[in-house]
């Protein structure tokens, strides 16, 4: 039996092309509506200088359509290796397992697009640590793939081969023989810290960005042996602030003592407002690893928003109230901190304290605010969590926002949008009966979310959702090819649409 079989999706996919190719489709084949969805496949797999191809297809991703996985596996085969990887990342999308296809990934040329691809696919959660391991033990596949792959096993605690490492170690590519060489410290042979000071002593112009690599890993991973490593990059005289700056925090994150005198140092000894914003942001990161009596430096100061944030600091590292010390710092309107917040709900906070958080990043909008456009980009990113975190809870949060007389019309768009960008559940259930949606732009954001979500619609709503289809308006790309597939999905036009698309490409 082979090592890896083809998921059984991707052989229906493969079924499935040929059916159409056995039987050509007319132009009756497709009303008008259906014929401008078909155009909008076309462009998707079209290269635009623009990146128009990207945004139609991750929006086309998102649907996690079966449907779809004929024309994700004819883009699997494309000429441009940008639409080779949205190919076989949406057939991992629309696989109702949400896998690879491992045979797909390994024939692929050349190396760099197998690691794009398993870079994008692990953010995504398509490659479980099975087929992890499986791509670790592939003969003839690339050892720089190899070594991120086993980054990824050893961050989920799992114990992977060393020979890929030891390999890559012998490399003459220093990003790919420093990776190896961190993991095969972290695994215990400590000759290998020889490549990582190496690495730190040389002139190479990569070297900084090569660390920042080995850094960012670190970071998302179990990596507990690197500590004083990271220590001596924080207090590398002269170092990249960047660099510098992830090193203390792996340092901090690790428990090294020092690394704490060292944040206060550089945050004491700073007369730079941002560098000092960005050293809070830092400790703040890291508040579950620290002491809370080292964010008093920060409570203490006469800066607000450094003030606020070591509050939540101090709450976090004593199990303070969280959540309405996160909402003080929203409402001052620091878009880092806005971005660590969402952050923090996503990965770390439980629901007592993730819901109350969303909330604060949705009331934190109001149209007269400098940076009024990035909070309404918060709040897109809030409802969308707000119901994945919590169906019930998310209609009866946002229910009352929505149908507020007074509501923003913009931040009504905002909350429609978030919830179109819900890939599970029924999200158009928080709009049950509600009418009235502020604005047109709003009116035609909600029946896009009724549409996805197989709400009954009526006859002028499907005019409606046919007039969005063909261009009318004023939808951005991403929404309106979503619409698209919505109205083919309705009409029963999907096969004929994407053999339209496939055949004219």
């Amino acid at each position: 039996m082979a090592m890896v079989t083809r998921s059984w999706t991707a052989c229906v996919a493969f079924l499935f092309v040929g059916a159409l190719g056995l039987c050509p489709v007319r132009a009756a084949d497709l009303d008008d509506t259906g014929e401008s969805a078909a155009f909008m496949l076309e462009q998707a797999m079209r290269v635009d200088r623009s990146g128009q191809h990207h945004t139609l297809l991750r929006a086309l991703r998102h649907t996690s359509d079966p449907d779809l996985l004929p024309f994700f596996s004819r883009l699997a085969e494309a000429g441009d290796p940008s639409l080779r990887v949205h190919g076989i990342l949406g057939m991992a999308d629309c696989d109702p397992q949400r896998r690879l296809d491992l045979v797909r990934l390994a024939k692929l040329e050349p190396a760099t697009l197998q690691a794009d691809i398993v870079s994008f696919a692990l953010d995504d959660d398509l490659l479980g640590d099975e087929q992890a391991m499986q791509l670790v033990n592939w003969p003839g596949l690339d050892s720089g793939v190899k070594v991120v792959v086993i980054a990824h096993l050893m961050s989920d605690g799992k114990t992977p081969p060393r020979a890929p490492l030891d390999e890559a170690l012998k490399s003459d590519k220093i990003g790919r023989r420093s990776l190896a060489a961190m993991l095969l410290y972290q695994l215990g042979e400590e000759s290998a810290m020889k490549e990582l000071v190496e690495l730190n002593n040389s002139e190479l112009p990569e070297r900084d960005d090569v660390r920042a690599l080995l850094l960012s890993t670190a970071l998302t991973g179990q990596f507990d042996r690197l500590g004083p490593w990271a220590l001596g990059i924080a207090t590398e005289a002269g170092v990249n602030p960047r660099v510098g700056l992830m090193a203390l925090q792996l340092a901090l994150k690790l428990g090294i003592q020092q690394a704490q005198a060292a944040w206060q140092h550089q945050f004491e000894s700073s007369d730079d407002p941002a560098q000092r914003v960005r050293l809070s942001l830092c400790l703040l990161q890291q508040a579950r690893f620290v002491p809370a009596s080292l964010f008093d430096v920060m409570v203490k100061d006469t800066d607000a928003q450094i003030a606020a944030m070591g509050q939540v600091g101090q709450a976090i590292a004593g199990k303070g109230d969280i959540a309405s010390r996160i909402a003080q710092l929203v409402k001052l309107d620091l878009p880092i901190a806005n971005e660590w917040a969402l952050s923090y709900v996503r990965h770390d906070a439980p629901d007592e304290v993730a819901i109350p958080v969303l909330v604060s990043v949705i009331e934190a909008y109001d149209p007269s605010k400098r940076i009024a456009a990035q909070l309404l980009d918060d709040s897109v990113a809030a409802a969308q969590m707000l119901f994945e975190r919590s169906p019930e809870q998310s209609q009866a949060i946002l229910v009352p926002v929505i149908t507020n007389p007074q509501a923003d019309g913009l931040l009504v768009q905002a909350i429609l949008l978030g919830l179109i960008r819900v890939q599970k559940g029924n999200p158009a259930k928080v709009i049950d009966g509600i009418e009235d949606f502020h604005s047109p732009a709003g009116e035609r954001l909600a029946l896009i979310l009724r549409a996805k979500n197989e709400v009954p619609l009526n006859a002028k709503q499907m005019d409606d959702l046919s007039l969005i289809v063909r261009g009318g308006g004023g939808m951005s790309l991403s929404v309106r090819i979503q619409a698209a597939w919505a109205y083919l999905h309705r009409t029963g036009q999907t096969r004929a649409a994407i053999a339209r698309a496939l055949a004219n490409s």
